[in-house]
């Protein structure tokens, strides 16, 4: 299972962006149903440190991977392709997310479905749906040109087990 990353607040304040605990809730959820493995956390540092922590706090006990590097969709879905090869995959965000993860994933030829998470509260979930109808594209696009991933970090390494 990869949880897509999300902030947990609003840039520096306390106000929840409305997208993280409904991820967190939905990842936990399916944890706890025993049919997953790995749970990878992935987005940047920050937000791979919060969803670890968040799941062990919601009771989650299968391994936790934590995947710092995954700071786009597509560097996400390259990197649970290189790191666990020939393994089917679910991924855990909203549903308008999940749908770019998919396509992603199959023109990478990796088996993959999504559990979709609640929309969410307040406008940062609009916001965010709103935002994907220019990713979509972009996705389509950095397919088509071949665009270099987010990070030089190589995509079969920085996936570290969460303690």
């Amino acid at each position: 299972m990869v949880v897509l990353g999300t902030n947990e607040f609003v840039g520096s304040t306390t106000t929840p962006t409305g997208t993280y605990r409904p991820r967190i809730e939905a990842a936990a959820e399916l944890c706890k149903s025993g049919r997953v493995k790995v749970a990878v956390v992935s987005g940047i540092e920050s937000q791979t440190f919060a969803m670890a922590r968040e799941l062990r706090a919601a009771g989650v006990t299968c391994p936790i991977v934590r995947d710092p590097y995954g700071w786009r969709t597509i560097d996400s879905v390259h990197r649970v392709a290189a790191c666990y090869p020939g393994e089917p995959v679910v991924f855990v965000s909203q549903g308008w997310h999940c749908d770019r993860a998919l396509w992603i994933a199959d023109r990478l030829q990796l088996k993959a479905c999504a559990y979709p998470s609640a929309f969410g509260d307040g406008w940062r979930p609009l916001w965010g749906a709103s935002r994907d109808l220019l990713a979509k594209p972009k996705a389509v696009w950095d397919w088509l040109t071949g665009s270099e991933l987010s990070t030089a970090q190589p995509v079969s390494t920085g996936n570290e087990p969460v303690r």
